[in-house]
């Protein structure tokens, strides 16, 4: 009988990657069981595959095959211990503090299940995939960097937005009314430390910005020979009074593929796919539609303006599937399968053990 596929999926927070759950992390935890929930779901659905996946005692799995992680245990040095008994290892975990490319470096791409070290270290860095984008022509916000180039008295005078370098999502993510404080607050947060990124709001004014309508996200399955646009969905953001951005989940598909935005975005997820042509699997892409366009409407000029690249399974992988009818998981492990089924730990310690007895003799 044909040995399955056996794969391992890890979700960091779902994990305990972060530690024990607090009141303050209900939101992350949420999302992370959401998404671990959903690629599991997929991955048991095939009969080829044997999956195990990695729970904790405040996320439990009942009744699937799961793993734990050892008390004290780094998620990395855990990962690397277990790769052996894997054929394929499918992390979800934020670019934040580099953990994503330290356990995609860890585990090795021959297991690894998704986008390449190359772009997930670019895409780790919103400096950086700034640059690589607006290299390939894409319109990406105007950033500003210690000793940079100095912004126009137009820029200056609009908000401006802070954030961290490397982190996911919207934590730690503030706007200003104006170049000078948030220059300060960027300054600050440099000073400590922390990467930082300081660039010129998008989107309109404060005001509107308080129930923001344009800020989108596109959900890519890429292939080495093509990148496929999913679903446009609309995220579902808001200004906290002190300019605190706040993250209120995503609407899956608001905007119809087949519409004359769908086109536009569809070229844009082509060209985000060729600026990086180590993405695999299911990567997001957010956006905000700049200029005259406001709500997605079709028929005013915009500008789609790319502010970053989530080089794994995003919030809006859930329902992907359903909604499409067809199994994202299995299109995802086959997008860049190793050339030969890996051999699980027990078949390689065998092996040695049989090469060690004829060296023997």
């Amino acid at each position: 009988m044909e040995r399955k596929t056996k794969v391992l999926l890890y979700e960091l927070i779902s994990a305990g990657g972060l530690g024990a759950a607090t009141t303050a992390q209900a939101s992350l935890l949420a999302q992370g069981i959401s998404m671990r929930d959903a690629v599991l779901a997929d991955l048991m659905a095939l009969a080829e595959v044997e999956t195990t996946a990695v729970d904790c005692a405040f996320a439990p799995l009942e009744g699937k095959r799961t793993l734990r992680v050892p008390a004290g245990a780094h998620a990395v040095d855990f990962l690397r211990s277990v790769a052996g008994d894997f054929d394929r290892i499918w992390v979800i975990a934020p670019e934040s503090d580099g953990i994503l490319l330290q356990l995609c470096e860890a585990i090795g791409a021959a297991r690894w299940v998704g986008c390449d070290a190359d772009s997930i270290r670019v895409a780790s860095s919103k400096q950086a995939t700034c640059a690589r984008l607006a290299a390939a022509g894409i319109a990406v916000p105007w950033g500003w960097t210690p000793g940079g180039e100095e912004p126009s008295a137009a820029l200056r005078a609009g908000p401006w937005i802070v954030k961290p370098d490397d982190g996911a999502g919207a934590e730690q993510t503030r706007v200003f009314a104006s170049f000078a404080p948030a220059r300060d607050e960027a300054l600050r947060r440099i000073s400590c430390g922390q990467p930082t990124r300081l660039e010129a709001w998008v989107g309109g004014n404060l005001k509107d910005a308080r129930d923001h309508g344009d800020a989108l996200s596109l959900s890519l399955l890429c292939r080495p020979d093509r990148t496929e646009l999913l679903s446009i969905n609309r995220q579902r953001i808001v200004l906290a009074d002190d300019g605190a951005v706040q993250y209120r989940g995503v609407d899956i598909d608001a905007i119809p593929l087949d519409s004359a935005l769908g086109d536009e975005l569809r070229q844009l997820a082509q060209r985000v796919g060729a600026a990086l042509p180590g993405l695999a699997g299911f990567v997001g892409v957010d956006l905000v539609l700049a200029g005259e366009r406001r709500g997605g409407s079709d028929s005013a000029p915009c500008d789609p303006v790319v502010i970053e690249v989530n080089p794994r399974v995003t919030c809006a992988y859930v329902g992907q599937s359903v909604r499409h009818g067809r199994n994202l998981a299995a299109e995802i492990l086959s997008v860049a399968p190793a050339p030969t089924l890996l051999p699980h730990a027990a078949l390689e310690r065998a092996h040695e053990a049989s090469v060690g007895a004829l060296s023997v003799q």
